[in-house]
């Protein structure tokens, strides 16, 4: 048995009634497949010689006939035939995944290893593909028969199994495969939300801050719907996870309750909701008998003209004021 494209020694042996060697006796030597370092050699004095046979590059075990013929002065010519067989060379090829349960738009590192009868075979063509989504990449082995892969699971919305295959082929090798299973899992988004400030005038400005994230990772392009009293608001998240809101606070002449609900939602995660509550205040304070703010502030604008005129009234002695004693 040969190993394709491997060196075998062939040695024949050349005696005259099974006994006596026979010394410089001619040696031709040929194959149907394969090839010989030397084709031609002559018996030493133990009628003796070797030759150096390439096996061929084969794919499946094959045989190969070796046809001998001799020749010497005095002699009869000789030709005899010799069977071989070649097997192929197959690779091995081993294949980790870690982590084996990826959540939706996450990775996992794919590590192959490409050997022949324990030894690493660089610059292996390797392939590697996936049974669910479009994930499909190939690269060369280095010198110790490995390569790497980054394996983006694609958004599921519910937990799924994925086989990622691996191919490995090189030339002189019979290409091999190998594959391991990995689950895909939906994500759970984790939603945070503050209200600056956390308790409003009335017709003040509100800004709602919106963090949303997985497993304390942010994720981008959540869709973040709002839906309060005062209208509903929406957007995307940034490449942060965040999203910002601002709204006006209506205006109320008693203290008032908001109910603001957000929901974050993208395909590949469980959608999160949270609800908060905003206190909505009056500009002048809730209890009776008061005014609002811009009536009092007319109320004052007129206090004071009238007081400025009643003193240019003065100044100018159109108005004149004296003091006397009383008579008794």
């Amino acid at each position: 048995m040969i190993v394709s494209e491997e060196n075998s020694s062939i040695v024949v042996y050349v005696t005259y009634d099974d006994e006596l060697p026979i010394v410089g006796v001619e040696v031709n030597v040929s194959a149907n497949l394969g090839s010989f370092l030397s084709k031609s050699e002559t018996t030493d004095s133990q009628g003796i010689c070797t030759f150096t046979y390439i096996a061929p590059v084969v794919y499946e075990e094959t045989n190969v006939t070796i046809t001998i013929t001799l020749s010497e002065e005095g002699y009869k010519d000789v030709t005899i035939q010799s069977r071989v067989t070649v097997k192929p060379r197959i690779l091995t090829v081993e294949v980790s995944v870690y982590p084996k349960i990826v959540i939706s738009e996450r990775t996992a590192n794919i590590s192959v290893h490409v050997t022949y009868n324990a030894q690493p075979i660089p610059d292996a063509n390797v392939l590697v593909t996936a049974s669910f989504g479009n994930f499909s990449d190939s690269a060369l082995t280095d010198l110790n028969g490995i390569c790497e892969f980054v394996f983006v699971a694609p958004p599921v919305n519910q937990e799924i199994n994925v086989t990622i295959t691996v191919y490995a082929s090189k030339i002189g090798y019979v290409e091999s495969n190998s594959s391991v299973t990995i689950t895909l899992k939906p994500g759970t988004l984790e939603l945070e939300a503050t209200i600056n400030p956390t308790q409003a005038m009335s017709g003040e400005t509100v800004t709602l801050f919106v963090d949303v994230r997985c497993n304390s990772t942010p994720v981008e392009n959540v869709w973040v719907n709002v839906v309060s009293d005062v209208g509903n608001l929406s957007q995307y998240t940034n490449s942060s996870g965040l999203c910002m809101f601002t709204f006006t606070a209506p205006e109320t002449t008693t203290k008032l309750t908001l109910t603001i609900t957000i929901t974050a939602s993208k395909d590949g995660y469980i959608e999160t909701q949270k609800i908060l509550y905003l206190n909505v205040l009056p500009t002048v304070g809730p209890q009776g008998g008061g005014f609002p703010l811009t009536t009092l502030l007319i109320i004052m604008a007129v206090i004071l003209a009238i007081i400025v005129i009643i003193a240019l009234l003065i100044r100018f002695k159109i108005i004149e004021i004296t003091w006397g004693e009383k008579e008794t």
